[in-house]
C-alpha cells in the first residue's frame, strides 16, 4: 500500500471518529437535550476546513492522475471529484441550520436532525465508495511514478486532530473524541 493511501485511510479513520461523536450529538438532539451549539460548531467547522483543505485534494489528485491513465475505466468507478463538492454543499446546508438554531431562529428540530442525517449518512457512504473501490483500484493501476507525481503535489499539511496544523484550534474536538470514545 502506498503511504499516500495510507494517509488517506489514517484521515478516514480521524473522520469516522469525528462522524460517531457527531452522531451521538444528533441523538441527543433528537431526544431533545439542549443543542450544544459550540460542539456541534466545532464538528462542522473541522469537517468543513479538514477535508476541503487537506483530505481531499490528495484524492483529486490521485482521481486525476488514474483519469489520465484510464480515463475509460476510472469514471466507471464514480466521479469522486463531483461527489466532493456535493458534500461540501450538503455540510454548508447543514452548517446554516445548526446556526439558525444557535440563533434562536424557529423551525423544526426535525429539518436539522434530518439534514443531519443525509449529510452523515453521505459522507459515510462516500468513504466507504473510495476505500472499497476507488483506492484498491488506483493501487493496482497507477504506476510508481504516477505515485510519486501525485505524493509531490499533495499538500502536506496534516490532520490538526493529530497533532498538525492548527491542533490548537481543534484541541477541544479531540478532547471530546476521547471522552466519548
Amino acid at each position: 500500500m502506498t503511504a499516500l493511501v495510507q494517509d488517506i485511510l489514517r484521515e478516514h479513520r480521524g473522520l469516522k471518529q469525528v462522524l460517531a461523536l457527531f452522531e451521538r450529538e444528533v441523538e441527543a438532539f433528537e431526544a431533545g437535550e439542549r443543542f450544544d451549539a459550540e460542539l456541534w460548531r466545532l464538528i462542522l467547522d473541522y469537517l468543513k476546513d479538514f477535508p476541503e483543505q487537506v483530505h481531499h485534494p490528495k484524492e483529486d489528485l490521485i482521481y486525476r492522475r488514474l483519469m489520465k491513465r484510464r480515463s475509460e475505466t476510472a469514471q466507471a468507478l464514480h466521479d469522486l471529484e463531483a461527489e466532493h463538492v456535493r458534500l461540501k454543499a450538503t455540510l454548508e446546508r447543514l452548517a446554516a441550520l445548526a446556526e439558525a438554531v444557535e440563533r434562536d431562529v424557529e423551525l423544526p428540530r426535525g429539518l436539522l436532525s434530518g439534514a443531519a442525517r443525509d449529510f452523515l449518512a453521505f459522507q459515510r457512504s462516500h468513504m466507504a465508495k473510495e476505500e472499497e473501490s476507488f483506492l484498491p483500484y488506483a493501487e493496482s493501476h497507477l504506476t510508481a511514478h504516477d505515485w510519486e507525481v501525485v505524493a509531490m503535489q499533495a499538500e502536506a499539511r496534516g490532520d490538526p486532530l493529530a497533532g498538525g496544523k492548527e491542533a490548537d484550534r481543534f484541541a477541544a474536538l479531540r478532547s471530546a473524541i476521547l471522552a466519548s470514545s
